[in-house]
């Protein structure tokens, strides 16, 4: 059912994924599977069950991080860049080592135009990313975002070729 579920949405019928959802999600409650029919609900244009589907999921304990980082995306797609930072940040308070969550904060807050923020957060939470071009690509953002003078593809370019700390040690930005 599960497999079913990824390859609709993957194709874009999401409409078509959310009949099976709900019948694997009545004989069990599964956090996955309801994460997926959050998400399948929000791309078929019901955003408001989809989104309460997946408050719901996020809320369950143990946490389930992929369903705080669904809500944070469809919550974002939706303009609520504040709400999505919020609902980040609770994930990340459960689950304080979560790369995922941090990456997504990260990303979250250069959305918002967080600039004072975002290049302490970088430098202080994410320099210990794996694989290097992941953390790389987030420096070349923040470091885009403190120099407009450069395009985007020159700065990730650039960024490339540094590893994560070294990313800080060339630039302007201030030290914490």
């Amino acid at each position: 059912m599960l497999i079913l579920a990824h390859a609709l949405i993957a194709q874009n019928r999401q409409g078509e994924a959310i009949v099976p959802l709900e019948k694997a999600l009545r004989r069990s409650s599964d956090a996955e599977i309801e994460t997926l029919l959050g998400a399948a609900l929000c791309g078929s244009r019901r955003s408001v069950a989809g989104i309460e589907q997946l408050r719901r999921t996020a809320a369950r304990r143990p946490p389930y991080l992929p369903a705080f980082q669904e809500l944070a995306g469809q919550l974002a797609k939706t303009g609520q860049l504040n709400e999505a930072i919020r609902i980040v940040e609770d994930g990340l308070a459960l689950a304080p080592e979560s790369i995922d969550l941090k990456v997504d904060l990260g990303r979250l807050l250069l959305q918002n135009n967080d600039r004072a923020i975002t290049p302490q957060f970088w430098r202080q939470r994410l320099t210990r990313l794996h694989p290097k071009v992941r953390c790389h690509s987030h420096c070349g953002h923040a470091e885009q975002n403190k120099r407009e003078k450069h395009s985007h593809a020159a700065v990730k370019r650039h960024s490339l070729q540094f590893s994560p700390a070294e990313c800080w040690q060339d630039s302007d930005l201030p030290e914490t």
